[in-house]
């Protein structure tokens, strides 16, 4: 323990435990009741998750759902959702850079894109009264499209589905970005 005037006034700090390595009893217990604010019961670092919800909101205008986005970032849809929800404040630094890491445009021309993708804009497009049929038509794919049945679907279908769940969801209006 330092004898440091301007140190003394430091102890019982997060600053002191950690920066200064001080173990005095004031700063040992100051950790303890707040280290689960940088660590989970692992002892894994964790960041605020309040930029993964606002990412996932951003996602979800796209039409992407909670298990597309969990699919795309390789986690759990059950972590997207206590994300969404506000049941987990904080979350690892590999959770956030695997969120982070999303981007709708990211698929290249000619690859595949994931099935969820095409089923989560079919759902939202029920939602607002439009049928699988009259989507498809819209979009000119097949009206007895079988994506169910696949893992993935081409680039061309899902833009062709994308192109009028865009222009349906901002009105027609605009270059087809979300508002």
């Amino acid at each position: 323990m330092t004898t440091s005037p301007t140190r003394e006034a430091q102890h019982g700090t997060i600053i002191e435990y950690v920066t200064w390595h001080c173990r005095c009893s004031a700063c040992r217990e100051n950790w303890q009741e707040n280290r689960e604010m940088f660590y989970d019961s692992a002892g894994r670092a964790t960041v605020p998750s309040d930029a993964c919800r606002d990412y996932i909101a951003f996602l979800m205008r796209y039409g992407y759902t909670y298990q597309a986005i969990a699919t795309m970032a390789d986690i759990s849809p059950a972590t997207v959702r206590a994300i969404v929800s506000g049941n987990q404040p904080r979350v690892s630094r590999k959770t956030s850079d695997l969120i982070l890491d999303i981007y709708p445009d990211d698929i290249a021309p000619g690859h595949r894109v994931p099935a969820l993708l095409i089923e989560s804009m079919f759902n939202r497009l029920k939602e607002m009264g439009l049928s699988r049929a009259a989507a498809c038509a819209l979009a000119n794919l097949p009206s007895g499209w079988a994506y169910r049945q696949r893992r993935t679907v081409s680039w061309d279908s899902y833009m062709a589905l994308r192109r009028v769940f865009v222009a349906l969801t901002n009105g027609g209006e605009g270059s087809g970005s979300p508002a």
